[in-house]
């Protein structure tokens, strides 16, 4: 009988303890734990051609580390079947200059996941930031990043995996010099951050940090995953960019989700992300 009871208190005590370290689930409207490959179509504002359309892709693994979340980052993606990607030149191979998009083989490919290069590859852990931290003035002042702006706005279509403006739209992403995701940074409730880095202690110390954030929209607790780094020197002049990936709709069956995507207030345009099959190391 006392056998009996103390095995049962050690089961509740590992359910309790189990219980305790595995994250809930991110968001009640959107669960981004998983494998996800991401095609992202944009303009680059500053280039001699700001209407020209590039492409590029890569593949995040998202997952529960306890109470935290690990999130790695792939941005080298390798497909058996590379049509459309890359084209052959004198220098060697190089991304085609236009919006790719995958053909049936490579779609497959998708769903039964891909090869990916660690050559280039991150990682960062996550922690569940409380309201009370979200309120502090410290974490106010690190996601105040840059002063208000008007938003430059890129259109959806209903066909195609990342929607393309029009000619007048193009014009207008050329015109538009402002950060596309200024509200979110400034507005927008942090959920989960990387933690901060200790800042330069010297003048003649050059540091340079990242820190990564998945926010949620106040309207639709969509997520918004930002990636902001930043170069800095005791003196307290420094360089700082952003990258933003603002989920805009969701498909009914939650595996695929589309948005406005910026880079350094010069890269602008459209992701797509969708669930993919596990992924597998080059060579491996």
């Amino acid at each position: 009988m006392q056998r009996n009871t103390l095995r049962s208190v050690i089961f509740f005590l590992g359910v309790g303890i189990a219980t305790a370290v595995c994250a809930d689930p991110p968001s009640e409207n959107f669960d981004f734990r998983g494998t996800w490959h991401l095609l992202v179509h944009y303009q680059d504002r500053a280039a001699e051609e700001p209407e020209r359309w590039h492409w590029e892709d890569r593949v995040w693994v998202i997952e529960s580390e306890g109470a935290a979340l690990r999130w790695r980052d792939y941005p080298i993606v390798v497909f058996k079947d590379e049509a459309g990607r890359f084209e052959k030149s004198r220098g060697g191979f190089h991304r085609v200059l236009h919006a790719w998009e995958p053909n049936e083989k490579q779609e497959r490919e998708i769903r039964s996941g891909l090869k990916v290069n660690d050559r280039g590859a991150r990682s960062k852990r996550l922690e569940l930031v409380s309201r009370a931290d979200e309120a502090s003035p410290t974490r106010e002042a690190a996601s105040a990043e840059t002063s208000g702006q008007p938003e430059a706005t890129v259109s959806t279509h209903a066909t195609g995996a990342v929607a393309a403006p029009s000619t007048a739209e193009s014009q207008d992403l050329a015109a538009a010099k402002r950060d596309l995701g200024v509200r979110a940074l400034r507005d927008e409730p942090v959920r989960w951050a990387s933690a901060d880095a200790p800042a330069a202690s010297s003048a003649l110390v050059i540091t340079y940090t990242e820190r990564w954030s998945i926010r949620e929209h106040s309207a639709n607790r969509f997520p918004i995953f930002i990636w902001a780094a930043a170069l800095e020197s005791g003196l307290g002049e420094g360089v700082e960019g952003s990258t933003l990936f603002v989920v805009e709709e969701k498909s009914a069956d939650g595996n695929e989700y589309r948005g406005r995507y910026e880079k350094d207030g010069n890269w602008v345009g459209r992701f797509r992300m969708r669930r993919s099959g596990p992924i597998s190391q080059l060579g491996g």
